[in-house]
């Protein structure tokens, strides 16, 4: 019992949103050591950060948030108010696989075409385009369900009083082998969601799956693996 509850105050929370830090709990009775946690959780892998000036649970929620934010939404620099053109590789397929685009946007920048390696971070992901000619909103999702959930968590953790910005990565074998469609009125061949390919998404730090890639991507912002200890 007293593992579940650790389980659940270090990883998990109350309510909705759990996966992006909502409903976080703490406990001023003693828990079981994260350590101790993963030992008997396997194949979760736990990410943290300790902020400078001893943060509060909200300072340290932000953090690993706002990350998870600019990695899904990494674009080229924008124009005054008007955003860059994504380094994701989905806006480029849909503009491929529908022939629909706004006259600048004709050219691709990214490859592979068509990929979607976002949907890896969980599903439905609809994908909302502005200018003139573009696609009207394309829906993604797995076949034969509305929805996979996310196997990457972001929250705040709290260990003996300490809060922690982490990333928690759960097992995740099963998002590779998912079968995925479109509302597309057409057959759209949609690659596997991990592979070589994807080592030319910029924004996948050379990686071949966007977990992957988010996991490189906050080990430069100086989160730490943790190592568990025997």
């Amino acid at each position: 019992m007293k593992l579940a509850v650790s389980a659940w105050v270090y990883f998990g929370g109350i309510g909705a949103r759990t996966r992006r830090g909502c409903g976080t709990l703490s406990c001023d009775e003693k828990l079981l050591s994260v350590n101790e946690v993963l030992k008997a959780a396997s194949g979760i892998t736990l990410w943290r950060k300790l902020l400078r000036g001893n943060p509060d649970s909200m300072l340290a929620w932000k953090e690993p948030l706002e990350l998870y934010r600019k990695y899904r939404q990494t674009r080229n620099p924008g124009n005054g108010q008007r955003p860059g053109r994504s380094l994701w590789p989905e806006p480029d397929s849909l503009r491929k696989i529908t022939g629909a685009y706004d006259p600048k946007h004709k050219t691709p920048i990214t490859s592979p075409l068509p990929s979607f390696p976002r949907a890896a971070l969980g599903l439905p992901i609809i994908f909302h385009f502005v200018g003139r000619g573009e696609p009207k909103d394309v829906q993604l999702k797995p076949k034969d369900s509305n929805r996979m959930s996310s196997p990457v968590i972001t929250k705040a953790l709290c260990e003996n009083g300490v809060w922690y910005s982490a990333v928690i990565i759960l097992p995740h074998e099963h998002v590779f082998k998912a079968k995925l469609e479109t509302n597309i009125n057409k057959p759209v061949n949609i690659p596997e969601l991990r592979g070589s390919m994807y080592k030319t998404v910029k924004p996948m730090k050379g990686q071949t799956d966007a977990i992957a890639g988010f996991e490189a991507f906050i080990r430069e912002k100086d989160f730490k693996k943790e190592e568990v200890k025997a």
